[in-house]
């Protein structure tokens, strides 16, 4: 297995974020920290750092803050093809460039699954950091429109991921 180092949670100069949904034909994977004051439900966030390559993050994020493994073929500490005939890994949209108090790229996948699969990510408690704890939870494919306590952001994403899936 290939380590992919995380330096920081923070965006970064030169680096950017990937949003990553998991779901199947059925369901959406969730997650929070649960450690946070007012947690609430969102997709996987992934920290990219400069010059990352955008798949290494993405893999690194399922399996940080979803305890998923997405099958990958690595040369040289890079990740040349993400996912399987089962799982299939595909941009949503080319990256945006996000105007925030830290300016970065925003990328956008998503990770088809079956639904065995993404059932058995539910349920899940990660321990990520001292103060990040994440908890996983499928819902309804389309719940995230709809579930209170939802990450705003978040849930405007899932609109452009609903009309391209």
């Amino acid at each position: 297995m290939n380590a992919v180092r995380r330096t920081t949670s923070q965006h970064v100069a030169g680096g950017g974020t990937v949003v990553i949904i998991l779901y199947s034909n059925k369901s959406t994977l969730v997650i929070r920290n649960r450690l946070k004051t007012n947690p609430l439900w969102k997709f996987i966030g992934e920290t990219l750092e400069p010059d990352e390559p955008i798949l290494n993050a993405v893999v690194a994020g399922a399996r940080e803050e979803a305890d998923f493994e997405i099958p990958a073929v690595w040369q040289a500490g890079v990740v040349t093809k993400a996912g399987n005939e089962q799982i299939i890994v595909k941009e949503v949209r080319p990256k945006r460039w996000l105007e925030t108090r830290n300016p970065h790229w925003q990328y956008f996948y998503k990770v088809l699954m079956p639904e065995s699969t993404l059932q058995g990510l539910s349920g899940k408690v990660i321990k990520a950091d001292l103060d990040v704890e994440f908890e996983t939870k499928a819902v309804e494919k389309f719940a995230p429109d709809y579930m209170p306590g939802f990450l705003l952001p978040h849930r405007d994403l899932f609109q452009e991921f609903k009309h391209l899936d």
